[in-house]
């Protein structure tokens, strides 16, 4: 700026103190802001170049990277700028970026550039590489609340990742449970109940260098329930005008057995003709006593609550004569038998040398019998005869004879 003095020419002497000071103060109000370098560098002046900062960024689909710019000017000195900063990424289908703060998203993956331009200086560009989605948080969902001991309880791991997508990722996630004396996870998801009481279920994942965990979730294992049903065996023969009895026995769902009296039976015939039954209990048992008058095959259902089990039955005329003789069958000192029509009961005998045949017992049932020989000899090999009848009212039947040999047994 020039300073003009044209207005003090005509000033007389007398007055030469007061216009010096005009003159001085003149100067001082045209002269004294004319130059130097005090605009803020956010707005008037120009930066010779702009930096970006961080120069080279990852991040995950969806997730966000914040960017910052630095002016450096003329004189050396550099300050961050925001206000009129215009930032643009390369290729909006990978990220896109708000024009005015530097914030960029993760849109697909793959890479491009990031810059930012200020009064016509553009910085040089940084990259930006995205990733694909990664899992932001997880959830644990189930519809049961509680479960009976000796069930398995299922689970899901719901996740939503960075860009806002659900997914189910229940055998990706690590389960645990608080306390694994209650119950445990040997399988993703699948709860294995071991006793009564409660646990918290949590899930959770590593993310980078974070673990991602799931809320956890409150499972109560109750006292175990009925799990099924079943008679002694799922078929019978019986005869007309007899009465039999059948029983019935169920398990619990951590594996207990239990007697039919402990339950709310229920017994009921299937297409009979003539055809009674009855349910009986006593301290310990539950079972259903059958009785027909004619041939004709029939079930019996036995009913628990939403469980239920069924015996086949086929009808015989009654007895006339001796029931057939029993099919012996046998390994090493273990006894079998097959059940034969008509038999009301069989008897066990041995036959040795010492004592000749011995009735060793009396079974309703065909059983797996222990026939070591009763006879102990000095030394060497037992071994003996055997041989089984089957009882009625008209006689006894005897089975062909098999030999038993308790060879690992040696007596001194």
């Amino acid at each position: 700026m020039v300073c003009s003095i044209r207005n003090l020419i005509c000033i007389s002497p007398n007055k030469l103190g007061v216009s010096l000071l005009v003159f001085t103060a003149a100067l001082l109000v045209g002269c004294g802001s004319g130059g130097g370098n005090s605009e803020n560098k956010t707005g008037a002046l120009t930066p010779s170049s702009i930096a970006i900062t961080p120069a080279n960024t990852t991040i995950s689909k969806g997730n966000i990277a914040n960017f910052t710019a630095t002016a450096t000017y003329s004189d050396g000195s550099s300050a961050p700028i925001s206000n009129g900063v215009v930032w643009e990424t390369a290729n909006t289908g990978i990220a896109t970026i708000d024009s005015s703060n530097g914030a960029a998203k993760g849109v697909a993956v793959g890479s491009t550039k990031v810059s930012a331009t200020l009064s016509g200086v553009t910085s040089p560009t940084v990259d930006l590489n995205v990733t694909d989605a990664v899992i932001s948080t997880i959830s644990i969902s189930t519809t049961t609340p509680s479960v009976p001991k000796g069930r398995f309880a299922e689970f899901m791991a719901l996740a939503v990742f960075s860009d806002g997508q659900p997914g189910t990722v229940t055998g990706s996630v690590t389960w645990s449970s608080d306390a694994p004396l209650i119950a445990t996870l040997d399988t993703p998801g699948k709860l294995k109940t071991l006793a009564e009481g409660s646990t918290n279920i949590s899930t959770s994942i590593l993310v980078g260098t974070s673990v991602v965990k799931s809320p956890s979730y409150k499972l109560t294992v109750t006292p175990p329930v009925l799990d099924s049903l079943a008679f002694t065996s799922s078929t019978a023969t019986i005869e007309v005008g007899r009465i039999y009895q059948f029983r019935v026995s169920g398990k619990l769902t951590d594996g207990t057995s239990v007697n039919g009296n402990t339950l709310p039976i229920t017994f009921t015939l299937r297409n009979p003709i003539n055809a009674t039954a009855t349910n009986i209990s006593s301290a310990t048992e539950t079972w259903v006593q059958v009785q027909v008058s004619f041939v004709n095959n029939f079930d019996i259902v036995a009913n628990s609550g939403n469980l239920s089990t069924v015996m086949t039955v086929s009808v015989i005329p009654a007895a006339t004569t001796a029931p057939a003789a029993p099919v012996l069958y046998g390994s090493g000192t273990q006894l079998n038998w097959l059940a034969v029509p008509y038999a009301r009961s069989y008897n066990v005998y041995t036959n040795t040398s010492a004592q000749g045949w011995v009735l060793r017992g009396n079974y309703l049932l065909p059983t797996a019998f222990n026939a070591r020989p009763p006879v102990t000899p000095s030394s060497g090999t037992i071994s003996s005869d055997c041989r089984v009848g089957a009882v009625n009212e008209f006689g006894e039947t005897m089975s062909n004879i098999i030999t038993v040999t308790d060879s690992w047994v040696t007596i001194k």
